[in-house]
């Protein structure tokens, strides 16, 4: 007797699913919103699994010149609604600790997401993230419910796993944020790097979430060009 069709892992999800997921053979208009404050670029060029790379400036650098892209705000941190983020990106350090980087999901991702002089992401947002500033090697992690911010830098004391991490990489890091509203006021974000649980944030409230946006975006902390790459990107939350 024919067991029927077995739908594959994906096909299932999908009516459960909605989100975007982008290896960036070109940077899709319908999907990504660019912001870019000194005539820099977001752009798809010829390398090997497609790669985008933000550049904060044009022809003229100079400090906090930033390049932002971004979906709709289409997500919500909702009860019953979790949120699974995950981004492969990559970026150098063009002067000393001088790069600010953010990846991950918030409202108003647009000029300033992430403030001047190393200030790191802004003050008051809904959403979550992993994060660099300048003035520091160090990955960071931020959960943000309106001005109510829980920040950590990955360090070998602060992570779970007692290890560090930094910020800029040679190789490719893939980035991976759960977002998951276990009642209707509390919510568990967890951090992962290159698959490693590496920090997590329980028992956050979420009473000002807002539609957000999930993506990415760098600023110079110097009059240097800071470039940040991603060869691939997805978010998706529960229906």
């Amino acid at each position: 007797m024919s067991k029927g069709l077995l739908e594959p892992d994906a096909a299932l999800k999908a009516p459960r699913t909605f989100g975007v997921v982008d290896h960036f053979a070109g940077l899709n208009s319908s999907i990504w919103t660019s912001t870019l404050t000194d005539s820099g670029t977001a752009a798809v060029g010829d390398e090997v699994g497609g790669v985008v790379t933000l550049s904060p400036s044009d022809g003229t650098v100079a400090d906090n010149d930033e390049a932002y892209v971004a979906t709709k705000e289409i997500f919500k941190i909702l009860v019953g609604k979790p949120i699974a983020l995950a981004a492969r990106t990559q970026f150098a350090q063009a002067a000393t600790n001088a790069a600010n980087v953010f990846v991950g999901c918030m409202n108003a991702m647009t000029a300033n997401a992430l403030r001047d002089d190393g200030a790191g992401p802004k003050a008051d947002f809904s959403g979550a993230g992993f994060f660099a500033k300048d003035g520091s090697t160090s990955l960071f992690v931020i959960y943000s419910d309106g001005t109510t911010q829980t920040i950590a830098e990955l360090t070998a004391t602060n992570t779970l796993n007692k290890l560090a991490y930094l910020a800029a990489s040679a190789d490719f890091q893939l980035l991976e944020i759960d977002i998951v509203p276990k009642t209707s006021t509390l919510v568990d974000v967890a951090f992962r790097v290159n698959g490693v649980t590496v920090y997590k944030m329980l028992d956050r409230t979420y009473a000002n979430a807002t539609e957000i946006s999930a993506g990415l975006g760098v600023k110079n902390g110097t009059a240097a060009q800071q470039t940040l790459k991603a060869d691939f990107f997805a978010c998706h939350q529960s229906v």
